[in-house]
């Protein structure tokens, strides 16, 4: 099952690759006699030494005397060895064969046979005997004709060029040997362009009418429809063949049997060598451009050569309408009447235009209207696909007709945002991205006049800048936030970046704050850097220069101040950096716009994320924020805040309040924008190139003194002030109140906007609530058993859990929720990726699917067990009762209607939860009650919390939790509950999903992983987990952890050295030992556990299979070869089995850590099955691994082994997927 390395063939170059390159890039095979390989007697003591192959390399040659003829015969034999090197190789070299020549025939000889064999191919009579006898012919122009006359599918047709072609080359041999071959692709594309020219003339002569009169060419009205001419040229004939060559040119493009480069080319130089009133001819031309018009971006010489062209064709459409065009002195209404004065002025005012009036004819002009779109489609999607075509460019005096000069923006009438579109709703998406690759274009274009890359520039103050901003960029990228130690720390990050600011280099005074302030902004917010550590990081190092300069400012006053009992100072308890952000909010913070693309979101995502760090460090204050909106009237021309809970909202969209016509949409700005107004730009900095973007909206006609147009729904402070969190806190009660009361006013409006937030709020909390928490001593929820306990009342029976009363464990699965309800599986989708230690939710349900008793020393009751628990230990009421299962809670939709919410809602709701949590575990550490709140519900609370970017909060819940947690493990032993050595693990696990989802993070802050670690370890010790290799799935994954961020932190090492060190050692010796693939071939045994692995289940004591599995070899082997046998014979769809498997094995593993080899070495046997002894000789005869349908159940399971450290991640790399990638490169 080795896997292909090939590139995508989506963006494959359109110039072929150079001929003789030899397999992908940076892939260099050895040569089969090197001299590296020679085991000479010096080489073996000494080991390889390359000598030097030219004296004169190392060698002084001014005491050599060299004769002239000397010197000239080693110029001639280096003439001569260039010539040969040039010589193209012999093709008959090549393995493949070429066709018998007495397989062809001329198609003149015989013509009823040459139309049988065409009648056969244009049918379905196999290939392989039509090959005995192909006809051949002298023109390859009758190739396409008869092709086309026979109707031949492309398929087909392409099999008979390639047949012909290597006729063809085969002839070529026999003619001369020493003569450079001819590209056949090359060939076959100008025969095919000279064939599609002649059609395009046929069709140019009927409606010119060249053909049949002698008088001459018929000129046809520009605006009228040409009418045909009595020529006696066939219009359907030439219509049809051209259509036909157009579909195979396409389908011989795909399969590379064509210059891609050289028919572009042809392609694009159609439209500019035709006249102007070629319309019919034009359109032909258009359909084919936009057909290739992907391809042509991805080559700049091609989109600039066709944007050019557009452009021009354009602007002269534009002027001859505009010139053909009668107005009436007079302007009258449609019947008649007289125009109002406003009427007038409003159509002077559009007779005066002559851009917006042309446009609206050709609107109207069914002759024109197509071809206007097709070349404004052209240009737009150049604009956004391919910019750097739009670019303005000098090459000199004297070269000012090629279209390499300037910028094709220049060629158009108005800018390519301006065009009109045809009626669609996506238009207003579109055209903002083409404003924005608008603005790009003039600003690179500005940057290439005046040079930025020049000498000049470099020793300028802005170069200066520059520079040094550009260091602190690099010193960002090579800074590794994965580990800790003396050179990767955040001190040694500060003074780097700082140091920088502050240096002075030959006599320049240092840069200042700004620049580099707002370069970590944007590093914090762009989604060209990836991380969710970065807006940790910028808030640190914000905080800490806000502290340095603080304390330089205000420090010599502080005594001074407290003698004196001065008051405090406003403007010293305004955050330094308040104004610079201000800016950036202003200016260039992301702010969503109705159909974000995937970048956009991600983009504000990371503008929330960054200032919540930036509100919790105090480096942004929210209350300033509010009160600079409130006086600057920022907030007062948005319109009402919307509820954001209607069902048909888009969370990320921000939807017009007003309905767009779709008539309006061809119209017009007046002010045409381009970049010829270059020149006038070379005064201003780099830094304030103006945007591109006063091209309007394609509305009316605007007056001379017109409003400014309202913007369409909130403004971006609206926005940000909506969804910017603050912490909820008693500090922060102030905050919370002024912005409830800006955003929302008071009353019953502000009642109406937070109903549906306190509906979502009310929902979610109840989960945490003593109903939806499980009774440590009966397994019952709340809710059921106080149901229960009702119904015994009645019936005079001891309930379940009653003093005196046995705990039941039968209805640990067979009452709690979504026992029965597929529904209530949790949601999927969190943020945890598969690698870590476990995803969250889903797993944990599954563990939770076994029998309390007997299941694996993993599982715990959570929301989504099954009843199979109660039918197996059961057989009461509690079992057969049909309210034994009630409905779970739907996850999913909690998760949907959570994401509608804005980011501050979603961090209030979150930290209620947290609350309710944690009082929950404290009410029942305290003694006062028996309930903890379920496994699935804290994993959905983390999955929400990382879905409100609420990361800083996450980790100071999990910090709490893992305190309380320990209290919780010994009140656990002390009821003796079924709960105990299970339930605090699976939350670690999930807690250690959540870690390693956030190590970057975690690390940076000072204290922060310490306080995690010391949490974990005590976890361990009061479960008391004293073998690394024998213990559960959860807690291995809790050691492996606990191992990684050791290894990583040196902190961590220097302080609780003497506490973890021991364990480290052993870890290391066994967890993380030195793994090799195993490569047995043991007997198979196909009923070694096989009701284990059908059922996924554990039976009560499984101390017998964890003993024979570590002692036997053939155990291992028969379980692991029907273990895979059932995660092929499991449709990937079915990914609940697959993960209770993967869940067993992973335990199994725990406990016999031999089975790593055996994983290893079963998943190696199947990637690299072409390679021999490999074992499990059973596996590969049994499973195919050439069928596609098991390869993504195979990777789950995969996936979750690596998960749950059956084996690492980097073990499976460098065993499995370099060997199997390796055998598709050097097979």
């Amino acid at each position: 099952m080795a896997t292909p390395i090939f590139p995508s063939q989506e963006h494959r170059p359109i110039k072929k690759p150079r001929m003789g390159a030899f397999g992908p890039p940076d892939v260099y095979p050895q040569d089969p006699k090197q001299k590296e390989d020679e085991l000479t007697q010096p080489n073996v003591k000494h080991g390889f030494q390359l000598g030097t192959q030219v004296s004169d390399e190392c060698a002084s040659s001014k005491d050599i005397d060299i004769s002239l003829e000397r010197c000239s015969t080693f110029y001639n034999n280096l003439f001569k060895k260039k010539a040969d090197l040039n010589t193209l190789v012999d093709i008959k070299n090549k393995k493949f064969q070429l066709p018998v020549k007495e397989n062809f025939w001329p198609a003149a000889c015989s013509k009823p046979s040459t139309e049988a064999w065409f009648k056969d191919l244009a049918g379905s009579k196999p290939l392989a005997s039509l090959s005995r006898k192909v006809p051949t012919f002298n023109k390859k122009e009758e190739i396409f004709h008869t092709l086309c006359e026979y109707a031949v599918p492309n398929i087909r047709a392409a099999w008979f060029i390639k047949m012909i072609a290597a006729h063809n080359m085969g002839t070529q041999d026999a003619r001369n040997r020493r003569k450079a071959s001819v590209d056949q692709s090359m060939d076959w594309t100008q025969a095919l362009t000279k064939y599609l020219r002649d059609q395009l003339q046929k069709i140019q002569d009927y409606y010119l009418g060249t053909s049949g009169s002698g008088s001459g060419p018929t000129a046809t009205p520009f605006l009228l429809a040409p009418s045909p001419g009595t020529s006696q040229v066939d219009l359907e004939q030439a219509t049809k063949h051209w259509n036909y060559c157009t579909r195979f040119a396409n389908h011989m493009y795909e399969e590379s049997l064509l210059d891609r480069h050289e028919f572009l080319s042809w392609l694009i130089e159609l439209p500019d060598k035709m006249k102007q009133t070629d319309d019919v001819v034009l359109k032909l031309i258009l359909v084919q451009l936009n057909t290739y018009s992907s391809d042509i971006c991805k080559s700049v010489i091609l989109a600039r050569r066709l944007a050019y062209i557009c452009g021009r064709k354009i602007s002269v459409l534009v002027a001859e309408l505009d010139n053909m065009l009668q107005r009436p002195e007079n302007p009258v209404g449609p019947n008649g009447v007289p125009l109002t004065p406003a009427q007038a002025i409003n159509a002077t005012i559009a007779a005066c235009n002559p851009l917006i009036n042309a446009m609206a004819e050709v609107k109207e002009c069914q002759s024109h209207r197509f071809i206007v779109l097709e070349m404004c489609a052209l240009s737009q999607i150049i604009t956004i696909k391919c910019p750097t075509a739009m670019v303005w460019n000098c090459l000199g005096e004297g070269k000012g007709n090629s279209f390499l000069v300037g910028s094709p923006l220049d060629a158009f009438p108005c800018a390519t945002s301006s065009l009109p579109m045809p009626p669609a709703s996506s238009n207003n998406y579109l055209r903002n991205q083409v404003r924005i690759a608008e603005q790009q274009v003039v600003m690179r274009s500005h940057l290439a006049e005046v040079h930025w890359s020049s000498d000049k520039c470099q020793h300028s103050a802005v170069g200066h800048v520059m520079n040094k901003v550009l260091k602190v960029l690099d010193v960002l990228d090579q800074h590794n936030f994965d580990i800790v130690d003396s050179t990767h720390n955040m001190d040694s990050l500060y003074t780097k970046i700082f140091g920088i600011v502050n240096s002075k280099e030959a006599g320049e005074a240092p840069i200042g704050e700004e620049p580099v302030i707002n370069l970590l902004v944007d590093w914090a917010v762009s989604v060209q850097r990836v991380g969710d550590h970065r807006c940790i990081v910028v808030a640190l190092l914000l905080e800490r220069r806000q502290s340095e300069i603080r304390n330089e400012k205000y420090g010599d006053l502080d005594s001074s101040d407290e003698k004196e009992g001065a008051h405090e100072d406003p403007v010293a308890t305004t955050p330094v950096f308040q104004t610079l952000l201000m800016n950036f909010l202003d200016t260039r913070a992301p702010v969503l716009e109705e159909h974000p693309s995937d970048e956009a979101r991600q983009a504000f995502k990371n503008l929330i994320a960054l200032f919540n760090e930036l509100i919790v460090h105090d480096v942004f204050s929210h209350d300033a924020y509010m009160h600079m909106l409130i006086s600057r009237g920022d907030l007062g021309l948005a319109p009402a805040y919307a509820t954001p809970m209607a069902d048909n909202d888009n969370p990320y969209s921000i939807k017009s309040q007003a309905d767009e016509s779709i008539k309006h949409e061809v119209t017009l700005e007046v002010s045409g924008a381009s970049v010829k107004s270059m020149k006038s730009e070379k005064d201003q900095p780099l830094g304030s190139v103006g945007a591109l973007g006063d091209f309007g909206n394609l509305g009316s006609v605007q007056g001379p003194s017109h409003q400014p147009q309202q913007p369409k729904g909130p403004s971006r402070h609206m926005i940000y002030a909506t969804h910017f969190p603050i912490p909820q806190d008693d500090c922060s009660v102030h905050e919370i109140n002024q912005r409830m009361i800006v955003l929302y006013g008071v009353g019953k409006a502000r009642d109406e906007a937070r109903h549906m937030f306190k509906k979502i709020s009310k929902e979610i909390v109840k989960l945490f609530s003593k109903r939806n928490c499980v009774d440590v001593t009966s397994g019952d929820l709340g809710k059921v058993k106080k149901k229960k306990e009702k119904e015994a009342n009645k019936d005079g029976a001891t309930p379940a859990g009653a003093p005196g009363a046995p705990p039941s464990l039968g209805a640990v699965g067979s009452t709690l929720p979504g026992a029965s309800d597929p529904s209530s599986t949790p949601n999927s989708g969190n943020s945890t990726p598969v690698g870590s230690a476990a995803p969250s939710s889903a797993q944990n349900s599954n563990n939770a699917s076994q029998p309390a008793g007997g299941a694996a020393p993993g599982s715990m009751p959570t929301s989504a067990s099954t009843s199979a628990a109660a039918a197996s230990s059961s057989s009461g009421p509690a079992a057969s009762s049909p309210n034994a299962a009630s409905p779970g809670p739907n996850f999913d939709a909690m998760q949907q209607k959570f994401s509608k919410l804005s980011y501050f809602d979603q961090h209030q709701v979150t930290a209620q939860c947290t609350q309710a949590v944690l009082d929950q575990i404290k009410s029942f550490t305290a003694g006062n009650s028996s309930y903890l709140p379920l496994g699935d519900n804290i994993s959905f609370l983390f999955d929400l919390m990382q879905s409100a970017l609420n990361i800083s909060g996450l980790l100071e819940f999990i910090i709490r939790l893992l305190k309380d947690l320990v209290e919780v493990e010994k009140e656990l032993h002390q009821k003796e509950s079924f709960l105990m050595m299970t339930y605090t693990t699976e939350v670690c696990l999930n807690i250690v999903a959540v870690l390693r989802r956030y190590h970057s993070y975690l690390l940076s802050p000072q204290g922060l992983s310490s306080e995690l670690f010391i949490g974990l370890t005590d976890i361990l010790k009061v479960v008391n987990v004293c073998n690394p290799i024998n213990c559960s799935t959860a807690e291995r994954c809790v050691l492996t952890y606990l191992y990684d961020i050791y290894t990583t932190c040196t902190p961590l090492q220097l302080r609780h050295s003497e506490i973890f060190n021991p364990a480290y050692t052993k870890m290391k010796a066994t967890l993380f030992a030195q793994i090799t693939p195993s490569s047995t071939n043991a007997k198979w045994d196909q009923s070694e556990m096989a009701d284990i692995i059908k059922t996924a289940k554990l039976p009560e004591d499984s101390t017998k299979l964890h003993k024979s599995l570590c002692e036997s070899s053939a155990t291992r082997y028969s379980f692991v070869c029907n273990a895979m046998l059932e995660v092929v014979a499991t449709p990937a769809e079915n990914l609940r089995n697959i993960n209770k498997l993967a869940v067993l094995c992973a335990e199994l593993t725990a406990h016999c850590n031999a089975l790593s080899q055996e994983w290893l070495g079963v998943l190696k046997a199947l990637c690299c099955s072409s390679q021999q002894d490999l074992g499990f000789f059973d596996v590969l005869t049994t499973i195919d691994v050439g069928d596609l349908s098991i390869h993504d159940s195979l990777a789950v399971f995969t996936a979750m082994l690596i998960a749950r450290y059956c084996f690492s991640l980097q073990d499976f790399v460098y065993h499995v997927a370099l060997p199997s990638l390796m055998a598709v490169v050097c097979p």
